[in-house]
């Protein structure tokens, strides 16, 4: 598995934080992007188990931030057949997806589920996986 991370920093010019992370803009403002996002969560029935708005947190410690808003969701059903697999997966579930502001354009970013895969030797064509994966793509499809 190392050496595959070593390939994907040398070769695709990706930072070793950004290797497994999709990155793309929201064509809507961030309140819009935040609001789509957890009124999809709770449309499909899924469990939100936290908002973080990191914005927030850091005006509360005296600090700047730029809108983030972490959204940390997720399906027993789909994340512990994962774990079943492989334990070490629950440090990547519940499924997280960051919503933030940088020069004035609305990003949205989440761990992809085949980068997952790999990192946790899991097959990529686990049912799991294919439920994560359409989750995160009609999200985006909504925000593109």
């Amino acid at each position: 598995m190392k050496s595959i991370i070593l390939f994907l920093i040398l070769f695709t010019g990706q930072t070793f934080a950004s290797v497994g992370v999709t990155t793309y803009k929201s064509s809507k403002s961030f309140v819009e992007t935040v609001s789509a996002i957890e009124n999809f969560i709770k449309k499909k029935g899924l469990t939100l188990f936290s908002i973080v708005d990191h914005a927030k947190n850091a005006k509360e410690a005296k600090l700047t931030l730029p809108p983030t808003t972490l959204f940390i969701f997720g399906n027993p059903q789909v994340g512990t057949p994962l774990m079943q697999q492989n334990r070490e997966i629950a440090l990547d579930l519940p499924v997280k997806i960051l919503v933030y502001e940088d020069k004035g354009a609305i990003y949205v970013s989440y761990n992809d589920p085949t980068a997952l895969s790999i990192k946790h030797e899991i097959k990529a064509d686990h049912l799991s996986f294919t439920k994560m994966s359409a989750a995160l793509g009609a999200i985006r499809m909504m925000l593109e």
